[in-house]
């Protein structure tokens, strides 16, 4: 049966049974957006039992009120979004599949990757990203998830450290509570690459010395004489912006930035590109050898010993945009925060 609905000025009509109309002029409350994510997720999903009907409306009910609290707290031409037929697309499909697998931890995934949609220009990049995260995060299990999340927060991401200490601080608090859901079988590496969310580099892998010595040098320093530093970058031994005492050697020296990104943005106190390269090439050749930095890490996050043992395959990982945008949403389930995922995903 047609249905219709028509407002004059200041109007806020809804219309279900098919796509959900929204005219909004005064913005949406709390529960309008909650009635109408209800509607949009209900469409077409009432064939089953009285027992699973009853199962799938609390379902529905969870997160029409939590997507109805995270997009009320929104800017008012974020909340506007809601009136967009792709993003109640992209609704339904998130209440559909919660509904059907009912963990807490999906939830939260499909939650986070709802919120960033209604921020996403309509037909950006972005946009058309977090679409496909969207349909695709519930297909992949609770593990292949986690191994995203790792592989992103490896690969792909660095913070700001000064200090072997402030390193594992860090890799304990966002890697660690993942590696216990790492598995070393390849039938999950291979899903995620049948899914779009990561290439299998079998031969082009990166080791988590690697990752170590690129990102977080500075905690790794096997250290300097200063006979040992070039006749050019000897003026800044007392620099202490360029050189300080080393962590593990402190009679020794050691290149004081975190890492090689670092050491370019210092190149106008530097006085050039070709210094730059002289200090990262001084830094990247001075990390600690691989066994050192193994027993390193393992002894300050014992963790890490399970890391080690699935990085063979880990580590030929090479995330897609999909694939880093589920990384993110997992990472900020479990973690609470993260960063912008327009760092990563953008059209510039």
């Amino acid at each position: 049966m047609k249905q219709q609905q028509e407002g004059g000025a200041n109007s806020e009509n809804y219309q279900a049974g098919g796509n959900i109309l929204v005219n909004n002029n005064n913005g949406l409350s709390y529960h309008d957006v909650k009635q109408v994510t209800q509607d949009v997720m209900r469409a077409d999903f009432t064939a089953f039992s009285a027992v699973a009907l009853q199962t799938v409306n609390e379902r529905f009910d969870y997160m029409s009120s939590e997507f109805s609290r995270r997009l009320s707290q929104l800017p008012p031409e974020n909340q506007k979004s809601l009136e967009d037929p792709d993003v109640q697309y992209a609704i339904s499909s998130a209440g559909k599949s919660y509904a059907r697998r009912g963990t807490e931890e999906l939830a939260s995934v499909l939650l986070d990757l709802l919120t960033d949609r209604c921020t996403a220009p309509s037909e950006s990049l972005l946009a058309t990203v977090l679409n496909d995260a969207i349909e695709i995060a519930p297909r992949l299990t609770k593990t292949e998830r986690a191994t995203l999340a790792v592989a992103w927060r490896l690969l792909r991401t660095t913070s700001p450290v000064d200090t072997p200490e402030g390193c594992f601080r860090l890799l304990r608090h966002s890697v660690a509570p993942f590696i216990g859901e790492l598995v070393k079988s390849d039938a999950t590496y291979l899903h995620l690459q049948s899914l779009g969310c990561a290439a299998v580099e079998t031969f082009n892998g990166t080791s988590l010395h690697d990752v170590f010595s690129t990102y977080y040098p500075v905690a790794f320093s096997a250290g300097l004489k200063p006979e040992d530093v070039p006749e050019r970058l000897r003026p800044f031994l007392p620099d202490p912006m360029i050189f300080k005492a080393c962590d593990h050697q402190p009679e020794l020296l050691q290149v004081a930035p975190q890492n090689g990104t670092a050491i370019e943005l210092l190149s106008q106190h530097l006085g050039g590109a070709d210094v730059v390269q002289e200090l990262q090439s001084l830094q990247k050749n001075n990390v600690l050898p691989e066994a050192m930095v193994r027993d390193m890490v393992i002894e300050a996050i014992p963790e890490f010993t399970r890391l080690y043992e699935v990085w063979d395959t880990l580590g030929s990982l090479k995330l897609s945009a999909v694939g880093i945008a589920i990384a993110h949403a997992v990472t900020v389930e479990r973690l609470g925060s993260g960063p912008d995922l327009r760092i990563w995903i953008n059209e510039d």
